[in-house]
């Protein structure tokens, strides 16, 4: 997927080791298979961030990385500030701003009730049998 999706990082193949042939190698303590396993996997773990973001606005369990950090300004998943209203999310007895991310298109809501009192007080709330 990295080969399709990322634009900076790409995994790289291990061309003189390849296949199993590298971990045999490394497991014989061969020195330059070592290298070539160590430049493969730290351009494994760049390319799987990279990944990692591209894939999260598609994530509806993504973390709220916000929760983590002492800024004020929100985030979104891909790491953009830049949202739109979109329209409103709704519980039961609740009714919320939605926004949308400029850059992935990522959906959050607001936390903030935009019923009042009084109009959660004449909600009815089904009953599930």
């Amino acid at each position: 997927m990295t080969d399709k999706l990322c634009t900076k990082n790409k995994k790289l193949t291990h061309k003189n080791f390849p296949g199993q042939e590298l971990w045999n190698d490394c497991f014989a303590d061969n020195l330059e298979a070592w290298k070539e396993m160590e430049l493969y996997n730290k351009h494994d773990v760049l390319s799987l961030e990279e990944l990692y973001g591209v894939m999260a606005a598609w994530d509806d369990r993504h973390p709220n990385f916000n929760l983590y950090t002492d800024e004020e300004e929100r985030a979104c998943r891909c790491g953009s500030t830049e949202f739109i209203q979109k329209g409103y999310a709704y519980t039961q007895v609740s009714k919320f701003q939605r926004y949308r991310c400029v850059k992935c298109g990522a959906e959050t809501r607001g936390r903030t009730n935009l019923f009042t009192k009084e109009e959660r007080a004449a909600l009815n709330v089904n009953i599930y049998n």
